[in-house]
């Protein structure tokens, strides 16, 4: 895999070289034709440089914790288990980036979203569904248009047909992965409360008090599906909430 990595590196090195050249900046279709070919490459070429940083630190990190005072080792071994997390989360997105790439993955799609059952809360989770897809194309910059949307009185939405456009749009190029962090004080999760919050004695408030001094962060979304979303694409650590509902466990599957 090394090898490979070694070796496109070196080709996007190339690229760059030729896209900067003035006979080649002149020749268009030509210019065209490596930016294109850089910009397929680009994501594998940043992602290993990534891995051989968190690996430069983590020999670092480990010279340190044989040759630093008491201090410093604690530092160190702080900073190596992030970094071996690092280096392995790394090589798993290594290996899903040098697989084939998909035909459809140029291709635009339309995405339609619809409530099922359960009023209006379904009704709040297809919103909650349509800003999560909305803001996850907006960091991969892509386009969206909303063809046509049917919604509540409440702020929910029973129907919504959106148009997402750009590279990559019919699916993911990264790796949906549960982060294996298990020391809780370097963890990052998030909770949720009753909407009766305020007279419901079972309101997880004493639950958060005594969760808060021992995790890294404690953060509150307010969407039960879009917490367990974060929870398996790995930008947080851990989610509870007390009496959720079906279609909110569904929606973290």
């Amino acid at each position: 895999m090394f090898d490979k990595l070694d070796f496109i590196t070196e080709k996007y090195d190339e690229l760059s070289q030729k896209v900067s050249d003035p006979d080649v900046i002149n020749n268009q279709p030509v210019w065209q034709k490596y930016i294109k070919e850089m910009g397929e490459i680009e994501p594998i070429v940043k992602k290993y440089k990534e891995y051989k940083k968190a690996k430069e630190d983590l020999a670092e990190a480990k010279e340190m914790l044989e040759d630093g005072d008491e201090e410093m080792r604690e530092l160190a071994k702080m900073e190596i288990g992030d970094l071996e997390e690092a280096i392995t989360s790394a090589e798993d997105e290594l290996k899903i980036l040098l697989l084939p790439k998909d035909p459809n993955d140029e291709k635009n799609v339309i995405l339609e979203i619809r409530a099922g059952t359960g009023g209006e809360e379904a009704a709040l989770f297809g919103a909650d569904l349509l800003r999560m897809y909305t803001r996850y194309a907006e960091r991969n910059r892509w386009k969206t248009e909303l063809m046509d949307i049917s919604e509540t009185g409440m702020g929910g939405v029973k129907e919504a047909v959106m148009l997402i456009k750009g590279k990559g749009a019919y699916g993911p190029n990264g790796i949906l992965q549960v982060k294996g962090t298990t020391d809780l004080q370097r963890a990052v999760v998030s909770t949720g409360f009753p909407y009766d919050k305020a007279t419901n004695p079972d309101n997880n408030l004493d639950r958060v008090a005594r969760v808060m001094p021992r995790v890294r962060g404690l953060r509150r979304l307010g969407s039960a599906a879009m917490d367990l979303c974060y929870v398996a694409a790995g930008w947080l650590d851990g989610y509870w909430e007390l009496n959720l509902k079906e279609w909110d466990a569904c929606a973290g599957e």
